[in-house]
């Protein structure tokens, strides 16, 4: 009988994180939880402030500085756990999955936040080496080798025990992940975690407004490409000054004002509105936002799915800077899913086609749905649930 969860984490353990790890959804259900932190020894850069978390039971954390205190300590894990491991599979956390293999610690990985793979035909390796190539030079080079030591790895990580579970949302989310998988390993269907939002959200009163919502990913200051030493994919004054054009041409031609659905890594940023023309920057109220507005202005966030759910037109928009990252592809692969065109912001935003850009193709938002959020497999519960059900069924 499984007793005491443990998750194994890679981004500070904050209110944020809490919430959609699923963490009160599994005391609630009874289980000691219990959480490694293994940030420090992943990304060094990453500051290790201790956030306050509000639950209503007591959690137990522990810090891993190093890789070696992450083993010592799955090595003392006991009959009756389970691990959410949330650890991505690379070079670096290799020793971890190893660990886990000869512990036989069941355990499941998270493949619920999928978006749609760029360049979609092909093996997964031939997609990311087309991908590679659409960056520059220095970049590419950077990127493939990483991506050679990444398949050395995957060899190793074949001859693993598999993981008991792979978490995933829609039928597609499984495709490009890699994690240890054998005979025994089965596919959890859950959902996105943005659906377990739109759960939340769907019932309350709708109050629909002349109101847009841009969907931020913070580009260019988001702390996650420090930390994994890769440089912001643009520079903030000819970003911002794009979007904010774009807002006045909303407000000009549709009478829709612009609402920013921030980031939460943006939220520490004192004064984020002036990089918006001092428009309101709003947190942890996305779904509400974007059931309450008549467009969804976005790049390739995961939000893009509260869109779908919600059938709200999407505007996604780009930049020369930004198409030149290689984030530009996911943008364009999205927007294809979803019957859309993508709008370059540093051309003339008077051809834009507005009729075009404010409709919404069911088929095709029905099917991303199936594809990236959640399949009829997945019962109409939080996700949390769904693996909270299960964990109570095994022995």
């Amino acid at each position: 009988m499984i007793r005491h969860v443990i998750y194994l984490v890679e981004q500070p353990l904050d209110q944020r994180n809490f919430d959609r790890f699923g963490i009160q959804t599994l005391l609630d259900n009874g289980f000691d939880v219990s959480v490694i932190d293994c940030t420090q020894f992943r990304f060094p850069r990453v500051n290790p402030a201790t956030p306050i978390i509000q639950t209503r039971r007591p959690i137990r954390t522990m810090a891993c500085t190093s890789e070696s205190q992450a083993l010592t300590a799955i090595s003392q894990m006991a009959a009756g756990t389970f691990v959410v491991n949330l650890l991505g599979y690379c070079p670096e956390t290799y020793p971890v999955y190893k660990a886990l293999s000869k512990m036989r610690v069941p355990y499941g990985v998270d493949v619920l936040n999928a978006l749609p793979p760029p360049f979609e035909n092909g093996t997964a390796v031939s997609r990311k080496v087309r991908q590679v190539l659409n960056v520059d030079f220095q970049r590419a080079v950077r990127t493939l080798a990483q991506t050679g030591r990444n398949i050395l790895y995957r060899a190793k990580g074949r001859r693993l025990r598999g993981a008991t579970f792979w978490f995933a949302g829609g039928s597609e989310s499984p495709r490009d992940f890699f994690f240890p998988r054998d005979a025994q390993t089965r596919i959890l269907w859950m959902h996105s975690i943005d659906y377990d939002l739109y759960l939340a959200e769907k019932d309350r009163p709708m109050e629909i407004a002349d109101k847009a919502v841009f969907l931020d990913q913070y580009l260019p200051f988001h702390h996650d490409f420090h930390y994994e030493g890769r440089r912001n994919p643009v520079g903030p004054e000819a970003y911002y000054s794009r979007l904010s054009a774009l807002f006045v041409t909303l407000e000009r031609r549709l009478g829709l004002s612009t609402e920013v659905a921030g980031h939460p890594r943006s939220h520490s940023d004192d004064g984020y509105s002036r990089y918006f023309g001092g428009r309101p920057v709003i947190y942890s109220r996305t779904a509400n936002l974007v059931k309450n507005s008549k467009l969804v202005i976005a790049h390739y966030s995961t939000a893009v799915n509260l869109a779908v759910l919600f059938r709200k037109p999407v505007l996604f928009v780009t930049t020369k800077q930004l198409q030149k990252s290689g984030q530009g592809v996911y943008i364009e692969t999205t927007a294809r899913w979803l019957g859309k065109k993508v709008v370059d912001l540093d051309g003339p935003l008077e051809h834009v086609d507005w009729d075009r850009e404010l409709s919404v193709d069911e088929a095709s938002y029905a099917s991303y749905q199936s594809s990236f959020i959640s399949t009829t497999e997945a019962p109409a519960v939080p996700s949390w649930q769904i693996l909270a059900d299960v964990l109570k069924q095994m022995d």
